[in-house]
Parts: structure tokens; C-alpha cells; sequence
């Protein structure tokens, strides 16, 4: 049954996350519950997706949580690359997030966004601008943000016009260590045996994020073209690994 609340077209979204706030307080999930299934239904975008799902989680707020959660799964081209997502999406959303078959993202996309997150969080904590002081900003300015005033979705500009590389991704061994400290076990979702042999000696293993052990056994899949049963961290499914929508 849902409360009348549900059908308030006109309830202004502040008031909605304060009547949320409220709900979640005084333990009225139903009132908690009906408001953020009209949140995700009819409020949701591009915007405030990151702002929402953040927002359902701190409380509990199941069905707009399961509106954010989706919406960003299909949307993941666009959000995945946005000032808002590198900087507001906290681990535990961003982990169940790439272990999703239905994300929409290449394989290589995912590893590029995850770098541009884990850059994010590095800039955000003093303790790590501190042990990089040689600026760690330097190292990675090829896969940083296109600078755009009037699209803040846009995607950065990581791949060259030939090829589709990034252009000289190499970083400091101090960047390398800091981001794999952040990037674990996030970065293990990556399912690289969907990448190009190419991309990943050119784009994977200069980063030093992701060990040459395992860029050289998803080259041999390519290779080989047969299951590696001992990558624990890939889906398999009859014998082969698991795509994600974004490659299929």
C-alpha cells in the first residue's frame, strides 16, 4: 500500500529528502519508502543520480536506492566519467557497482574511470597530497578531465584518435603504489581478458596498477581462447568468462 505522498506530483524535492530524513528518524518506513519510490520515478536524472544514491544509502532508503542503483548500471557511459560521481560515490556503492553484469561499460572504460575515482580520492585525502607531493596530478594529466565549461558529463579525453590508446599513461611509482592502495579490491573486477592484447600493453600496464602476472594471463586467453580457471575473480559461465553489457 502506498501513502498518499506517492502521488504528489508537485512535492518539492528538498521537502521530500527532509520528510525522508524525518521518516527515517522516527522509523516510518513506509512514509520513507513511498517518497523515495516517487523520488526515483519521477525526480531522477543525470544531475542528482549521485546525490540520490548516496542519500538512499545513509538512509536506508530501499526503492530509491534500487532507482539510483539501475539507472546508473545503464547510464554508466556518462556517469561513470562525471565530476559528481568521482567525487560523492563512497567504495562500498562503487564495489557492488563493477562487479555488476549489467554495467554499461567496456572493460577498458571501467579501468579508466576507476583511475580517474581513485586520482579523486587521493586529491580529497591530505594525508595522501602529502605523500605525493610531488604532485601527483603530473603523472596522470593524460587521464584526467577534458577541461569543458558546458558539458560536465563529458567524457575525459584518454584515447587518441589512432587507436584508441592512452597517451602515455605512465606514472611515478609513488602515484602507482597510492592508487593500487585505494583501488583494491575494486580494480580485481576489471575483467581483462575483454580488453585488447594491444590496449593492455599500451593503456593496462604502464599505470603499474593491475600486475604483469595477470595482463599476461588475459593475454594468453586471447591467445589460447580458453577458460583460465584459476583467475578466481572472473565469471565463468559454461566454461567461459562472463561479458558485461557494456561488451556485449
Amino acid at each position: 500500500t502506498q501513502l498518499p505522498v506517492y502521488r504528489a506530483r508537485k512535492l518539492h524535492k528538498d521537502i521530500a529528502k527532509k520528510l525522508i530524513v524525518l521518516a527515517d528518524y522516527y522509523a516510518v518506513e513506509l512514509l520513507k519508502e513511498s517518497i523515495g519510490d516517487w523520488l526515483g520515478k519521477t525526480l531522477l536524472d543525470m544531475n542528482n543520480v549521485c546525490e540520490y544514491i548516496v542519500f538512499a544509502s545513509t538512509h536506508n532508503v530501499h526503492s530509491l536506492y534500487k532507482h539510483c542503483y539501475r539507472f546508473m548500471l545503464g547510464n554508466a557511459k556518462d556517469i561513470f566519467f562525471s565530476t559528481d560521481f568521482r567525487e560523492s560515490i563512497p567504495y562500498e556503492i562503487l564495489e557492488k557497482m563493477v562487479a555488476s553484469d549489467d554495467l554499461n561499460l567496456t572493460e577498458l572504460e571501467l579501468f579508466q574511470s576507476l583511475i580517474l575515482w581513485g586520482e579523486s580520492r587521493i586529491e580529497l585525502s591530505p594525508l595522501c597530497r602529502t605523500a605525493l607531493s610531488n604532485n601527483l596530478s603530473e603523472h596522470i594529466s593524460d587521464i584526467s578531465l577534458s577541461e569543458s565549461s558546458d558539458d560536465e558529463h563529458r567524457k575525459p579525453n584518454i584515447l587518441s584518435s589512432s587507436g584508441g590508446h592512452l597517451h602515455d599513461p605512465i606514472m611515478s611509482p609513488e602515484s602507482s603504489h597510492a592508487l593500487r592502495t585505494i583501488l583494491e579490491p575494486l580494480i580485481t573486477h576489471v575483467r581483462l581478458p575483454f580488453i585488447d592484447p594491444e590496449q593492455l600493453i599500451e593503456c593496462i600496464k604502464p599505470t603499474g596498477v593491475i600486475d604483469n602476472s595477470k595482463i599476461l594471463q588475459a593475454i594468453s586467453y586471447h591467445i589460447s581462447k580458453k577458460p583460465i580457471y584459476h583467475l578466481t575473480t572472473y565469471r565463468f559461465v559454461l566454461g567461459r568468462i562472463q561479458s558485461r553489457r557494456g561488451t556485449r
